[in-house]
């Protein structure tokens, strides 16, 4: 099995919670971006930085409706999920829990809770990593 065959239809796609350019979560994503290069996959980083991501009201509107009631970035970010087989969650750690961006992302990833949008994510594989200065 090469590096590969893990991945349908080669799609990745990178989460980055860091609010710090160019820090360390930053440089260790550059690497692998730079790693995929030549190899068919195609990687696609979204920077939660730049995104506008409204609190979860907790209104239910996703499990009732299978819609958020919600209207910014979340909907197109929702769409890049549901078309990728690897998301990759990165996040540096302060003070023991992710920056403030990267918490109310996931937080809005409650809509995948409801019976609606569970296949949407269905058989989907993930990988987390936290850089830290210690």
């Amino acid at each position: 099995m090469n590096k590969n065959d893990a991945i349908k239809d080669n799609h990745v796609l990178i989460l980055n919670g860091a609010i710090r350019i160019n820090g360390n979560t930053d440089t260790i994503l550059k690497t692998i971006v730079e790693g995929a290069v030549g190899t068919g996959i195609n990687i696609n980083q979204i920077n939660l930085r730049k995104k506008i991501i409204s609190d979860c009201p907790g209104c239910f509107h996703c499990h009732e409706n299978a819609k958020c009631s919600q209207k910014d970035d979340m909907a197109d970010i929702r769409e890049e999920i549901n078309k990728s087989e690897l998301i990759i969650f990165a996040s540096p750690l302060y003070w023991w829990g992710v920056p403030g961006k990267m918490k109310t992302f996931i937080d809005r990833l409650y809509f995948y809770h409801s019976s609606h949008n569970k296949k949407l994510i269905a058989g989907k594989k993930a990988m987390v990593f936290s850089p830290m200065n210690m």
